[in-house]
């Protein structure tokens, strides 16, 4: 069998986003060099994965230019509505509205589970000896 090849896409913009399969896939359209529109359609199960690569080359890219990452990308990861609820294996899922209008689920390790009690003890204790009664 052949070697695999490499396929390089240089994105000259994005053209929008969506989904597609009632859900199953997140599309992003971009527009490449030479004017050809992609579609790009990523199964949720690789939401988070491909958002972590993606904010993980932005960091290497301007560290490597000696910059910081473009703001716009922080502001697109940023969470305007948080939902928890508990998930079909029992466990917790977050379930968060991004800034540029994308919803992303995340599903908490058992081990996030224990830190996010141990950080709500915290809490209530501090508030018992007088701290904030709420958000600051």
């Amino acid at each position: 069998m052949p070697p695999k090849q490499q396929a390089i896409l240089h994105v000259r913009k994005t053209a929008g986003c969506g989904e597609a399969d009632k859900g199953k896939l997140s599309c992003i359209e971009v527009e490449d060099a030479k004017g050809v529109r992609v579609l790009i359609m990523i199964p949720y199960q690789l939401e988070g994965e491909f958002l972590a690569r993606l904010q993980g080359a932005s960091l290497t890219a301007a560290r490597t230019r000696g910059g910081q990452p473009d703001k716009s990308l922080e502001r697109a990861l940023i969470a305007e509505e948080i939902h928890a609820g508990v998930t079909d294996n029992h466990g917790i899922g977050l379930r968060m509205k991004l800034a540029i209008g994308m919803t992303l689920d995340v599903v908490l390790t058992d081990e996030a589970i224990a830190g996010f009690q141990r950080a709500l003890a915290e809490l209530e204790t501090y508030r018992k000896s007088g701290g904030p009664k709420g958000p600051q």
